[in-house]
């Protein structure tokens, strides 16, 4: 407890308020009132809300440039259609889309808060065939991936996504979300059928081209199958992850794997069924849980 240190952060003031407006618009010179209440209203002192709140007030003409100044258009403002909260902020962004650029971030939503390019082209091939990928999912032709990349160069440009910073997979290209919420809004739009579709393919997609960190990325691709509905690759995934974990001594994830392999399993798998509970009932052992060790022993 003492190596934590805890925060207490309070919504921002009015003043503070518009200090940030102005460092996101630096070259909005005066805020009017309304204006400032509008977004404060809105926002509730959130920094991530107010954030998201100005990008709506400069797609929705709120903020509009006028040679190297911006200004405000409080004609606009009064109209009253324009989003109340976050989420309303966030929906009113995804409804801007054009359908190329909604495609293509409903395939990145199904793929994760953080995604690759390649992978979304494997789905974009998915769906020119409407049935799951195949092995030829992990390819990407430089034609496609080259079109891709633009569009998602364009969609960073408005501040939809942004480059990764975290290590990405050799020789791919990482992206995440700006915002959870954005992802959140387009991947409940996304057809069911088609879901299932985007996490099958990108399961197959990590597992052509995880290499070296195939280990570390396990559970997502056993995460990807389960909600895909392929249930059986998902258990055998989910019970390859629980090993690496047993092996580095990570016992409590350890046995959540192992779990939930066990319940992706087919009842007729009853081999892998068997190794799984005696490899279960062995980490329960190990960190002294001797009653639930028993309980998986006894269902061999």
């Amino acid at each position: 407890e003492g190596a934590v240190s805890r925060i207490e952060l309070r919504p921002l003031t009015e003043a503070e308020s518009a200090d940030f407006i102005r460092a996101l618009v630096p070259r909005l010179r005066d805020i009017p009132e309304e204006v400032l209440a509008a977004v404060n209203h809105r926002a509730r002192g959130n920094p991530t809300s107010l954030r998201e709140i100005v990008r709506v007030f400069l797609e929705n003409g709120v903020l509009v440039a006028q040679g190297r100044e911006w200004t405000v258009n409080t004609e606009r403002l009064a109209k009253g259609d324009l989003p109340v909260t976050l989420a309303d902020a966030l929906r009113a962004r995804v409804a801007k889309l054009d359908d190329r650029d909604r495609l293509v971030l409903e395939r990145a939503a199904a793929a994760g808060d953080s995604f690759f390019a390649e992978m979304i082209v494997a789905m974009e091939r998915a769906d020119e065939t409407h049935a799951p990928s195949g092995r030829d999912a992990g390819w990407a032709s430089d034609t496609d991936l080259s079109a891709l990349v633009q569009t998602l160069r364009r969609l960073e440009a408005r501040d939809f996504i942004a480059a990764s910073s975290e290590q990405p997979l050799t020789g791919a290209l990482g992206f995440t979300f700006r915002h959870t919420g954005i992802r959140e809004a387009l991947y409940a739009q996304i057809p069911t059928d088609r879901r299932a579709r985007y996490h099958r393919v990108g399961a197959q997609w990590l597992e052509l081209n995880a290499n070296e960190r195939l280990s570390e990325l396990l559970p997502s691709i056993a995460s990807h199958y389960e909600v895909g509905g392929d249930l059986r690759r998902a258990g055998f995934a989910y019970l390859h992850a629980g090993s690496v974990a047993r092996q580095r001594y990570l016992n409590a994830h350890a046995i959540r794997l192992f779990e939930k392999g066990l319940t992706c399993l087919d009842p007729d798998d009853r081999t892998a069924r068997l190794e799984a509970l005696h490899d279960l009932g062995s980490v329960h052992a190990l960190v002294g849980d001797y009653d639930a060790a028993l309980g998986r022993f006894g269902e061999m």
